[in-house]
């Protein structure tokens, strides 16, 4: 795979890969803990990201990666935790509907 950047363009990658990580170790312990991790930091992250890019790209350079401004990845980063909380509220309700169907067929 090649990885195309531009000037501290990689810092993207540095905040995409410690979710990735933490992931990997809790998904055999909690996958809803290792979902709420993966979503807290790819936020946290995609907020670093984001004025990282504002400060760097408002100088003389362009820090890219794959020719996506390293603000843009931000961004990108935000949308992915969003979509993982997303995930788990309704992973919460599918259980929530399954325990009351549960309980009122035990009735």
């Amino acid at each position: 795979m090649i990885v195309v950047w531009l000037g501290w363009g990689p810092l993207a990658l540095v905040v995409l890969f410690p979710p990735l990580l933490l992931v990997s170790f809790l998904i055999g312990y909690n996958p809803m803990i290792a979902i709420v991790a993966a979503a807290a930091s790819l936020l946290l992250g995609g907020i670093l990201c984001w004025f990282l890019g504002r400060k760097l790209n408002r100088g003389s350079g362009y820090h890219t990666l794959y020719f996506i401004p390293l603000e843009k990845w931000g961004v990108i980063f935000i949308l992915l935790g969003v979509n993982a909380l997303g995930c788990l509220a309704v992973l919460f309700l599918a259980a929530g509907v399954f325990w009351i169907l549960k309980a009122s067929r035990a009735m």
